[in-house]
């Protein structure tokens, strides 16, 4: 392999990586609005105060995405994580338990599908309240 020209050992370092991380649906879970800690703020418009909640879409959990040139050599890891890097949401994780790395794809709003079942729907109004 290391006789073969630069060039196509990239390209099948490249090769070996996942095609995109793609779009994926992602089930509805309580307690994913955060109040922030500061006062009302007051809308400049109406003169109206009102309590701005932020969306945690961290509370929707990971996928965990294999990259398997990440830990071959040099050159492989070089084109993995030149991957990575282009890739939404895409975050390198160290177990020091297994001294292993994972790789996750968060929840990202801009792609990604969320499921709310009819009854998450109806449900969803009492959920930013409380």
């Amino acid at each position: 392999f290391s006789r073969l020209p630069t060039e196509l050992r990239l390209m099948i370092w490249e090769a070996a990586l996942p095609d995109t991380t793609g779009k994926h649906l992602y089930f509805w879970r309580n307690h994913v609005w955060r109040k922030p800690r500061w006062k009302l703020q007051t809308d400049p418009t109406t003169n109206q105060e009102y309590v701005k909640f932020e969306f945690d879409s961290r509370s929707f959990g990971y996928l965990e995405v294999e990259v398997p040139p990440f830990l071959v050599n040099r050159e492989a890891h070089a084109v993995a994580l030149r991957w990575i890097e282009k890739q939404p949401k895409i975050e390198i994780r160290f177990n020091t338990a297994t001294m292993s790395f994972s790789f996750i794809r968060l929840f990202d709003p801009n792609h990604d599908a969320l499921y709310l079942s009819s009854q998450d729907y109806l449900d969803l109004p009492s959920e930013i309240y409380e």
